[in-house]
């Protein structure tokens, strides 16, 4: 009886959400009506698994040489961020100590979300939703590889420091714009110190991204900019991404196939707020704290393919489409990074908006908090 009361629900909801609102459809553009075709006729950008991970020993190396083996310039990121506590990365990375030659990424700055840049913002409403860390105009994104000397063909090496738990955010910022290679340091910067990594300590301004539009704008209008932005994709990969109407399209289409709610398998990142605040419906639970043994080092792979399999997840079956999602888009990223850890490259998306997105639709179906039978629309 619950169950059918859920399945009418959802039905109901399509009737009510016919319209197109989604904040990143508006900035992206449209894609195909339905999920599964999209799915089945593209893979997410390929990667080997083996070049995600360094350990603090190669990235020396690699800082040394200057290049890595197929001739690209390396290039330090640090994209320490904290959800929740006193610690700013931004501040950390300005006041040093840092990789020498290392760009900060913030994913609050260099967002889609940022006031000072929502006149770039052609088709965007992204800022009057409020929503949070969603990833950044491709013209923004352009202009901070500018500003950071970054090229398509760098390989570029993602860094965190002690305690930071969120640097697949930053990593999938860069493998979605195609990025050359990208990597992520294994450890933390006190481990790189450890191993007598050098560092600077003098105090920098990161620029902010309102800095960055304005000389960018500049550079372009003289032609003056190189070839940064033509390197780049002039639109993201939709495949990568998914959007709340798809995200409702999965629900529907399952329960009209008479399917469980879950034939398109909504993974949710989130710690205690998957409980405390709601989640989709048939969304299944794996804690991004699970994905780690501490903050920063990874479980092994075998141990992150029992992880998925213990609640019902085969990672390896690409047959069946997976959207990842958190809060706001943040977490997300690392269900994501860990599939493609389990060997997972095809049929694999994350819905950027998540819950920040999906719980301010009053429209949407959620399960309410403490009520897991009970379903609003």
């Amino acid at each position: 009886m619950v169950h059918s009361l859920q399945h009418l629900l959802i039905i109901l909801t399509i009737a009510f959400n016919a319209r197109i609102s989604s904040a990143w459809i508006q900035r992206y553009g449209t894609p195909s009506p339905a999920l599964a075709t999209r799915l089945d006729a593209h893979s997410s950008p390929s990667l080997s698994s083996s070049n995600i991970f360094l350990s603090v020993n190669e990235c020396l190396t690699l800082f040394q040489n200057k290049v890595d083996a197929n001739g690209r310039r390396i290039k330090f990121v640090d994209g320490t961020w904290f959800h929740k506590g006193d610690r700013v990365g931004r501040n950390e990375h300005e006041q040093g100590p840092r990789i020498p030659g290392s760009v900060y990424f913030d994913i609050d700055d260099l967002s889609a979300t940022n006031p000072t840049i929502i006149q770039d913002l052609e088709r965007g409403n992204a800022t009057k939703l409020q929503l949070q860390h969603m990833l950044p105009p491709l013209s923004l994104f352009a202009a901070a590889m500018a500003t950071f000397n970054i090229s398509r063909q760098d390989h570029v090496i993602v860094y965190g420091r002690k305690g930071h738990t969120f640097l697949p955010r930053i990593w999938f910022h860069f493998h979605v714009m195609q990025q050359g290679q990208v990597s992520i340091m294994e450890g933390c910067l006190d481990d790189w110190m450890a191993a007598s990594g050098p560092v600077d300590t003098d105090t920098l301004n990161v620029p902010k991204a309102v800095k960055m539009m304005i000389e960018w704008d500049e550079l372009h209008k003289s032609n003056l900019s190189g070839n940064n932005h033509d390197q780049y994709p002039s639109t993201l990969q939709l495949n990568t991404f998914a959007t709340k109407e798809q995200v409702l399209e999965t629900l529907t289409r399952s329960v009209t196939a008479k399917e469980s709610l879950t034939s398109t398998l909504l993974l949710d990142a989130r710690g205690s707020s998957f409980k405390r605040q709601g989640h989709v419906p048939g969304s299944i639970h794996i804690p991004y704290s699970s994905l780690q043994s501490s903050p920063g080092v990874w479980k092994s792979t075998n141990d992150l393919l029992d992880l998925f399999r213990n609640v019902g997840v085969d990672p390896v079956d690409e047959t069946v489409p997976i959207i990842c999602s958190c809060g706001s888009g943040v977490s997300a990223c690392s269900l994501y990074l860990a599939l493609r850890l389990c060997g997972r490259s095809a049929n694999t998306l994350v819905y950027d908006g998540s819950w920040d997105e999906w719980s301010k639709d009053d429209s949407l179906p959620k399960v309410l908090p403490k009520c897991s039978s009970n379903i609003i629309i």
